[in-house]
């Protein structure tokens, strides 16, 4: 299958029933979650293959081990030092997330006793979030700002990424309004690739 830029999809190189095995379980974590069949709840955007071409790329802003695709390696590492030179200390806060990972802490916040629906307003369903392709990055820099919170918005290193992300191939993937339905992420910028990942627009 190719994609409207000519570009062959991942999931192309993948047996059928590779990509069944995939589909079904995560028909399974939504049961699991007690989502019914029918019910489009967590249905959020495409669904993205999970990429197993990870590589460590340092730590992340909490100090854990950052895991990114092979393939954002490189201008992940450009990015930065850009940005360096500019002044701007940006630092990751997330990058590759599997699918189990995802249900985990969706998991935590069930027992923490938050509603599915007001959790899935902030959380990708497992199967749904960009984080799976290791393409996909929450972003922050050096300073008061809370992470993965609208302040980052009126960052220096916010300014910079919209000025100068592009050009490195990074782009702000939930505006305001986004279609997908999330909320406002400033701090969610995400390599083109990303979308060589995306299979379906929702379990079939």
């Amino acid at each position: 299958m190719i994609d409207s830029k000519g570009t062959r999809k991942i999931f192309s190189t993948l047996q059928s029933s590779d990509v069944q095995s995939y589909l079904h379980k995560l028909r399974l974590i939504r049961q699991d979650l007690g989502i019914p069949d029918e019910s489009n709840l967590g249905c959020k955007g495409p669904i993205f293959l999970e990429n197993p071409d990870i590589v460590r790329a340092g730590t992340d802003f909490y100090g854990r081990d950052l895991y990114i695709a092979v393939g954002a390696l490189e201008s992940w590492r450009e990015l930065q030092s850009a940005a360096e030179m500019d002044g701007i200390s940006l630092i990751a806060v997330s990058g590759f997330r599997s699918v189990q990972r995802q249900q985990e802490i969706i998991l935590r916040k069930l027992g923490l006793g938050q509603p599915l629906r007001d959790i899935l307003k902030v959380n990708a369903m497992p199967g749904y979030s960009q984080h799976h392709t290791g393409f996909a990055f929450d972003l922050t820099e050096q300073s008061d700002c809370e992470p993965l919170t609208e302040a980052f918005e009126g960052q220096d290193a916010f300014a910079w990424l919209s000025q100068h992300g592009a050009q490195h191939g990074f782009r702000l993937q939930y505006p305001r309004d986004n279609a997908e339905g999330f909320i406002y992420e400033p701090w969610h910028w995400a390599l083109e690739a990303v979308h060589r990942f995306a299979i379906a627009d929702r379990l079939m």
